[in-house]
């Protein structure tokens, strides 16, 4: 659900997709991850049930902002299992997303630990201009990502790694080339806890 509020707390409109699981009283998952504006239209980074696979497929909708109506949807459906498109960033003509594939689970989870990381890069009108599956140790997903002040983009979630022998959550994070491409990875964490990261600022 997208819902669009004014300035004294009225609801404007409200934007509601996802469908029902092919099984009657089954349960389907939709999920809403990020959103980004770039005009009269707003991005929005999901993962939504499709129910002729009863898979939750990583997708962005456009919406206008004006009235809420969807103007498009691109769905991601060339890898297995569940996703989401958990960040969404307009750069210029270029949207750019991270999110995850391939994972066992539907739904709103926490950190996708057993999923493949992802990027795509969309034009304006919803066409996939390239996506690519990123393979960095422990790291399930991406959550957020960023436009890098320089060139390329930076991408950033919870991951897991071994710190004094224990396996603990830790920050990730991932700089991209203009191509989507990694061109390296470090993690962050403290011994004695797991630390996460919800945002960041580039």
């Amino acid at each position: 659900m997208v819902r669009r509020i004014d300035n004294v707390g009225k609801t404007v409109w409200t934007f509601i997709e996802g469908d029902t699981h092919v099984t009657s009283g089954q349960t389907s998952y939709s999920v809403g991850f990020g959103i980004a504006q770039s005009g009269d239209r707003l991005y929005v980074g999901t993962g939504v049930w499709q129910k002729q696979s009863n898979l939750m497929k990583p997708a962005v909708i456009a919406l206008d902002v004006a009235t809420g109506s969807q103007v498009w949807k691109k769905v991601f459906d060339t890898q297995p299992g569940h996703g989401g498109v958990r960040g969404v960033i307009v750069d210029g003509a270029r949207i750019i997303c991270t999110g995850y594939v391939n994972n066992a689970d539907p739904g709103f989870l926490f950190i996708a630990d057993a999923a493949t990381p992802a990027v795509w890069e969309l034009d304006t009108s919803g066409n996939l201009v390239m996506e690519k599956l990123l393979n960095i140790d422990s790291l399930g997903q991406g959550a957020k990502i960023r436009k890098d002040l320089t060139s390329g983009y930076v991408m950033t979630s919870s991951a897991w790694d071994a710190i004094e022998g224990q396996e603990l959550n830790v920050v990730a994070l991932v700089k991209l080339s203009s191509s989507l491409d990694v061109e390296w990875s470090k993690k962050f964490g403290m011994a004695g806890g797991h630390s996460q990261v919800f945002d960041m600022l580039v």
